[in-house]
């Protein structure tokens, strides 16, 4: 029996988890502009987080992503995927792109943003 995952070391992560990854790349491709930092339900007690805080967890997992994931990782951040990239490769991948959505969200308000 594998070890859970643990953000700090990495690994295998549960379904549930490596799920609520999957949503937070579909709720990224949603968000428009100027709203706040879209919300995912996280894990298998469905805790609602933002998409950011599901992408840090799973910085380290070495699990493999989804071929499909990996196109649409690519093609909302314009950075391309192996068709073998685990779900800490296309976090690394996302996480900067939710960054800088959040800040230009702070400093334009919706108005301006559409």
């Amino acid at each position: 029996m594998s070890e859970p995952y643990r953000p700090d070391t990495g690994g295998h992560a549960h379904g549930a988890i490596r799920d609520s990854f999957l949503a937070a790349v579909d709720a990224f491709e949603a968000w428009k502009a100027g709203l706040a930092e879209p919300e995912v339900a996280f894990g298998t007690d469905r805790v609602p987080v933002r998409i950011s805080r599901v992408l840090e967890y799973m910085i380290l997992c070495t699990d493999p992503l989804p071929t499909g994931a990996a196109r649409q990782v690519a093609k909302v951040t314009g950075r391309r995927l192996r068709d073998d990239a685990t779900y800490g490769e296309a976090a690394g991948a996302l996480l900067p792109a939710v960054a800088i959505r959040a800040v230009r969200v702070r400093l334009l308000p919706a108005t301006v943003a559409a």
